[in-house]
């Protein structure tokens, strides 16, 4: 009886030790910073004018020995398409990170940076320069912006996208998040729900979903 009774409790012992050894991460994100809401919004910067990079240094916190981006500038024009192409690791997916806001930048005056230097940094993998340089939307650096705002402002499409377990109509309303009909009644979302997934050319595909109600867009 005895045997048996260790043999029942040894898995859960596994699963705690487990989770004390992984739970310092989890301690670390509940005690971080909490990211500030205040900044501008629409009423003082628009968000269909001209981004520009300009001088771009950053490196990962977790990887603070490979500089993924060294001294970039770029400008998007509005009413344009610019694409952004380049090998795997090449920092495209860090811009778009960056023009999101998921990491900020220090805007310093000073961002000459010795190329020689970064070079003997690279072979000593040490770290010359900071993340610095300076994001801007018209005139006004996206850091100083609202972040639920400019956020809402953005459309991203990843490449592995993610589905929360709920209804097709409720992971697409979930983008209305922070927008004007964040708080629209159901009806008016499943209008405007079943007009993104016509425009993305999605809806033929989500009539094919099999015991999909059409009305609602619901998936069993």
């Amino acid at each position: 009886m005895v045997v048996s009774v260790l043999g029942t409790i040894a898995a859960p012992i596994m699963a705690i030790t487990k989770a004390i050894s992984v739970s310092t991460e989890f301690f670390s994100m509940i005690d971080s910073t909490t990211v500030s809401t205040d900044g501008l919004t629409d009423e003082d910067v628009s968000s269909q004018d001209d981004i520009f990079l300009r001088h771009i240094w950053f490196s990962y916190p977790t990887r603070r020995n490979v500089q993924v981006l060294k001294g970039f500038n770029a400008r998007f024009s509005k009413g344009k398409t610019t694409a952004l192409v380049g090998p795997s690791g090449s920092g495209k997916s860090t811009i778009v990170a960056l023009l999101e806001r998921w990491y900020d930048l220090k805007d310093q005056s000073n961002l000459a940076i010795n190329a020689s230097q970064i070079q003997d940094s690279e072979s000593k993998q040490e770290i010359v320069a900071d993340n610095r340089g300076g994001i801007s939307i018209g005139t006004h650096d996206i850091s100083n912006t609202n972040v639920k705002w400019w956020r809402s402002q953005i459309g991203l499409v990843q490449q592995e996208p993610f589905l929360f377990n709920d209804t097709i109509l409720n992971n697409v309303a979930f983008g209305l998040l922070g927008t004007q009909w964040e708080n629209d009644d159901d009806a008016s979302k499943k209008v405007r729900v079943e007009k993104a997934c016509k425009e993305a050319f999605a809806d033929e595909f989500v009539q094919q979903l099999p015991e999909v109600r059409l009305a609602a867009y619901q998936v069993m």
